[in-house]
């Protein structure tokens, strides 16, 4: 054997000498895979064998003199050690592997992005189309209301212009119909100019249409009628610990609560995520900022497809929590404590954004009320200053409810305080200077119908039915006038604010008309918000809920006499019934307009959650 050949051998690690193809020193190998020369194995066998057994000299395991096997090789080379070769190639297998998916995606998203262009497209269609009819019916709606104002309330919506003729039903129907329609013009129009009988024929066709028209205007007040045959029920009853605020939706139920061992000073606040499916076990706690205080409103997002929640608190903190990975995402430091807060926000200048979405449903907005009678409206893309900001000129008091206003309505935003309900506009007319500077001078909003929602008391919930333009302000009761809650609606007219331009007289007492007014309970001593509730039909709201201090329980009120129909069982808990009074009311439904399928109530140690039962 050379030199270069010995150097390239396997040593024996016994005696450290190369191995041989044959004879004593033959290479052979243990059960363990190592190798060594025989006669050096061998006698090392033998020697440790009267101690604790023999071992192999590398790795130290046992063996035995029959565990050695003789390696039989026509040549003897030194092994290469491939490691970094098959992790090399194990990397290039996971790259490729990766780069085949990340294709995969991107060409799933492509798809996924054409589809959602296509369906914008049509959305954008059906909104210009639901304006157009909304346009030409609004002057016959108007008149329809004029008329029924004048007469007496018979104890049913439609008294006093809450239930209007359906303008087409679904929007696929609407595009079918009008399809239909088209066609139908385009394929008789060179007949229909050489008809001898035109004008019987123009006059049987908008005969039928009117016919039509009223068909599906019964067919409505119908299904209304059919939506009042029912009553809610509990469902269940969920204990909670020092809760004051809470919002639900289709699957989970948010309350802010206070932790146990915790201090008041904000350190042991969570927002508690109940499952609607599992509310006595599936729980998740997620604790808020230090210093956050009391949490006054809780409001989940429903429209922007972002499982994301607002909490405000009385420790000049707006609070953006994380559904999905439940964390704090956000925390906006706010010049005054915060009493209530709401998803999206209101025009200013003569700006729109770039994306053509309202406002009011813009994700990235906020309206935060605040405790010194301002209204601001923060992006949450840039939270260091607000971007506007609202209020009223004298006898500032806390804002207790919030309401950014969807341009079909004129937009703007309305909120109340103590003193009552407010509204701007928003839009041209001025919502904070534009600039987004953060500046300190809010814009001056005016009394939402004044005159009309007459306040004998102070102003406790506002509350906004945004199908069908209803509005409901709840008022404690002074002296000898008891509590109460008025409902108005707003009258169409076919003016510009439907084009979603700022409409300077939305609040004006001309554009309402005063429905019933819902009294019965006694509200005195906290500012428990209200429900209005829509259960299962489309239209107006057909319930106003709202709790009552004297029996710690919701009650319910038809919507068109303001008749109670229903109390729900008492929030039981506490010492004594003051200890667990209804802070909060809120209902949920499948329909984006808002409605009531689920009415949820909130006392300090209780959550009721109730659904409605339809009556067959």
């Amino acid at each position: 054997m050379t030199q270069g050949e010995a150097q390239g051998a396997l040593a024996c690690s016994v005696c450290l000498e190369p191995v041989a193809i044959s004879g004593p020193h033959q290479v052979c190998a243990l059960a363990c895979g190592h190798c060594f020369g025989h006669s050096c194995i061998h006698t090392w066998l033998e020697r440790k064998k009267r101690g604790n057994g023999g071992r192999c000299p590398q790795c130290n395991k046992k063996a035995v003199t029959k565990d050695i096997r003789k390696l039989f090789v026509p040549d003897f080379r030194a092994f290469v050690d491939t490691e970094e070769l098959d992790e090399a190639r194990e990397a290039l297998a996971k790259e490729r592997a990766g780069r085949i998916e990340a294709e995969a995606n991107q060409l799933r998203i492509s798809q996924r992005l054409k589809k959602t262009e296509e369906r914008l497209k049509e959305c954008e269609r059906e909104r210009d189309e639901a304006i157009e009819r909304a346009k030409s019916g609004a002057g016959a709606g108007g008149t329809r209301n004029g008329t029924q104002g004048g007469g007496g309330r018979d104890g049913d919506a439609a008294a006093w212009g809450f239930l209007q003729p359906s303008v087409g039903g679904t929007a696929g129907g609407d595009r079918k119909r009008k399809k239909e329609t088209d066609d139908a013009r385009g394929e008789g129009t060179i007949l229909r100019a050489f008809d001898p009988n035109r004008e019987e024929t123009l006059e049987r066709e908008r005969v039928e249409a009117e016919e039509a028209r009223r068909r599906r205007a019964e067919e409505d007040e119908r299904r209304h009628r059919e939506s009042m045959r029912g009553r809610y029920s509990v469902r269940f009853v969920a204990p909670v610990r020092g809760a004051r605020a809470f919002d639900a939706n289709g699957q989970i139920v948010a309350v802010a609560e206070q932790m146990p061992g915790r201090a008041m000073d904000g350190e042991g606040v969570a927002l508690t995520k109940i499952s609607l499916g599992a509310p006595a076990s599936q729980r998740v706690h997620v604790r808020l900022p230090r210093g956050s205080g009391a949490v006054r409103d809780v409001r989940l997002n429903g429209q922007s497809g972002r499982d994301i929640c607002l909490v405000a608190s009385l420790g000049k903190r707006l609070t953006v929590v994380d559904n999905v990975s439940d964390s704090v995402c956000a925390s906006v430091g706010l010049p005054a404590p915060a009493w209530c807060c709401a998803w999206g926000g209101w025009g200013i200048g003569n700006t729109e954004n770039h994306f053509g979405v309202d406002p009011s449903e813009d994700p990235n907005l906020v309206s935060v009320g605040l405790a010194n009678g301002c209204v601001l409206m923060y992006d949450l893309r840039r939270t260091d200053a607000h971007v506007a900001s609202v209020g009223v000129e004298s006898g500032a008091t806390p804002v207790h409810s919030v309401i950014p206003l969807p341009k079909t309505v004129g937009g703007g935003v309305m909120f109340g305080n103590m003193s009552g309900a407010h509204h701007h506009p928003g839009g041209s007319g001025g919502s904070g200077d534009g600039s987004g500077d953060g500046t300190d001078s809010p814009r001056w909003a005016t009394p939402l119908a004044p005159g009309l929602l007459r306040m004998e008391g102070p102003c406790t919930s506002l509350c906004w039915a945004p199908g069908s333009s209803t509005v409901v302000a709840a008022q404690r009761g002074v002296h000898d006038m008891p509590a109460r809650h008025s409902l108005a609606r707003r009258l169409g007219d076919g003016d510009s604010a439907i084009d979603g331009g700022g409409d300077s007289d939305f609040g004006a007492a001309r554009r309402w008309s005063l429905g019933a007014v819902a009294q019965g309970h006694v509200n005195q001593s906290v500012l428990s918000r209200v429900a209005l509730l829509r259960p299962r039909v489309k239209g107006p709201p057909t319930f106003l809920a709202g709790a009552c201090e004297a029996t710690n329980c919701v009650a319910v009120w038809r919507c068109g006499d303001g008749a109670m129909t229903q109390r729900l069982p008492p929030h039981r808990g506490g010492d004594l019934p003051v200890n667990n009074q209804i802070f909060d009311v809120r209902s949920w439904s499948n329909s984006r307009n808002g409605g009531g399928e689920v009415l949820a109530s909130l006392s300090k140690s209780s959550l009721q959650l109730c659904a409605w039962q339809q009556e067959q």
